[in-house]
């Protein structure tokens, strides 16, 4: 039996290959922003008091270890914080960054933190390091009912032209993992070709659904 050929436009391809290949095209690339950039330095200055931590994409993770290693911050204790996770992938990187404390949303999207922080202790005060390009939801929801809350913009997310492009046709599926993914793929590409799509979450979804799909 032939595998599922499948186009993939995110960051890193999925493990699973039993039954699909996987083919990697990249759209998207992420750069941190520096650690002078204004507003950065003073956010991780309350790291210590927040009690939970918030984590809305493994880059965010990833970039986050590395600015508290460029800052020498303690991580045994900043590891041990309750950490608010958006996703599967997520926490996956959590663990493996030694995380101790995890809760991942039912929903992988900002209103599935929005639900977490809803159950979150009334004396709970929380960091969100983030894509410069994140939705406000999460700010918007902490900042109207007055929850002590800090938050900084850790990387930027942007469109990456491979220097040859893949043949639509040759696939079977094409793979977005991220609405920056969608937006990539119609900025380079143009038009949907008349292939089946896979999103990841319910943003994508809606970033696909958006768009005119033949």
């Amino acid at each position: 039996m032939r595998k599922q050929r499948i186009l993939y436009f995110g960051l890193e391809v999925p493990a699973d290959t039993d039954n699909i290949c996987w083919t990697h095209c990249p759209l998207i690339e992420t750069k941190p922003v520096s650690l002078s950039e204004a507003g950065l330095n003073t956010a991780f200055q309350r790291l210590t008091g927040a009690t939970h931590l918030i984590f809305t994409s493994k880059m965010a993770v990833r970039y986050f270890v590395e600015a508290c290693d460029a800052l020498e911050m303690d991580m045994r204790g900043i590891q041990k914080k309750r950490c608010l996770s958006v996703g599967a992938m997520t926490t996956k990187t959590l663990t493996e960054l030694d995380f101790s404390s995890i809760e991942t949303a039912s929903t992988e999207s900002a209103e599935g933190i929005v639900a977490l922080l809803q159950e979150a202790p009334s004396n709970a005060s929380f960091f969100w390091a983030h894509s410069r390009r994140s939705r406000t939801l999460i700010t918007d929801f902490l900042s109207a009912r007055q929850i002590l809350h800090t938050t900084c913009v850790l990387y930027d997310t942007l469109i990456r032209k491979p220097e040859v492009l893949p043949r639509l046709v040759d696939f079977d599926e094409l793979f977005f993992s991220s609405p920056s993914t969608v937006e990539a793929f119609f900025t380079i590409y143009k038009c949907a070709p008349p292939i089946p799509y896979r999103a990841q979450g319910i943003e994508t979804e809606k970033a696909c659904q958006r768009r005119v799909w033949y």
